[in-house]
């Protein structure tokens, strides 16, 4: 009998190890694959300008011909390396922040992730850089520039903050990442023809900070998260080593003053990664 008895505990504790070690030993099997699947699982929507779009890359091959779509633009490039489960490519260029707002109207009610750049149209980006790359007076594209800081202060972050806040009333729960605008130049000897002189240069640089600087204050404000790109872009602006410039420089048409492929895939692609 004691026999027996020992004989049943002993097979009981099998039992018991048995289980215990069926229950530990596949948990980390069934949570390693989980992560690339979350991320598979993403709805991704992107909004704004040019500077969202693409606009620079030369390659504009997505639907919506006006809009200059690339899949070469930072939102194509993520789309593609994360494989979200649905992407909404509705930037367009030329946008201002009212264009973007009813761009918002579209974001789908489960958008996981909704990224915006504008502002910059806002603040008179193409007249201001067409003036000062074509005007003989330096204090008549300094007045341009400072037109254009006013609406910087005014018009530009106030209407981030009304996108902002209708892709909160359209997604409750989405991430909104805003990304701002690079230093467009370097400020040193610059053989680029047509390219602003180096106080030009200086001031239109000072007048990206200052826009960034009020589109960050107006997206933390609305419960957006900014990312800033100017630090990516150093060193890689018009005037750079042609082997390292990854900002169009004028004489390009409609892609001038903006990334090219280069600016787009190793400038704003690695910021957004780092946030989303």
């Amino acid at each position: 009998m004691v026999h027996v008895m020992a004989q049943r505990r002993g097979f009981l504790a099998g039992v018991v190890l048995a289980t215990a070690t069926a229950l530990v030993v596949p948990a980390p099997a069934v949570a390693s694959p989980a992560r690339p699947a979350a991320k598979r699982s993403t709805s991704y929507v992107a909004l704004g300008d040019s500077y969202t779009s693409g606009t620079g890359t030369g390659r504009y091959d997505l639907a919506g011909a006006p809009c200059r779509r690339s899949s070469l633009s930072y939102a194509s490039l993520w789309a593609a390396r994360r494989r979200p489960r649905a992407f909404s490519f509705l930037a367009c260029s030329a946008a201002t922040t009212a264009d973007v707002a009813r761009q918002a109207l579209k974001v789908p009610r489960d958008a996981d992730l909704v990224t915006i750049t504008a502002g910059g149209n806002d603040a008179g980006f193409g007249f201001v850089l067409g003036t000062c790359s074509t005007v003989t007076s330096d204090d008549l594209c300094i007045a341009a520039i400072r037109l254009g800081q006013a609406a910087a202060v005014t018009t530009a972050p106030a209407g981030l903050a009304r996108v902002v806040t209708a892709v909160r009333h359209r997604a409750p729960r989405a991430r909104v990442v805003v990304l701002g605008y690079p230093r467009l130049f370097e400020t040193g000897p610059c053989a680029v023809p047509g390219t602003p002189n180096a106080r030009r240069r200086i001031e239109l640089n000072l007048a990206t900070d200052l826009l960034d600087a009020q589109l960050a204050s107006a997206a933390t404000a609305a419960g957006a998260r900014f990312v800033d790109v100017r630090g990516r872009f150093a060193g890689h602006g018009v005037c750079a080593p042609r082997s390292r410039a990854w900002i169009n420089p004028p004489g390009r048409g409609a892609d001038s003053y903006h990334p090219n492929a280069t600016g787009y895939a190793r400038g704003y692609l690695p910021a957004l990664a780092t946030k989303s």
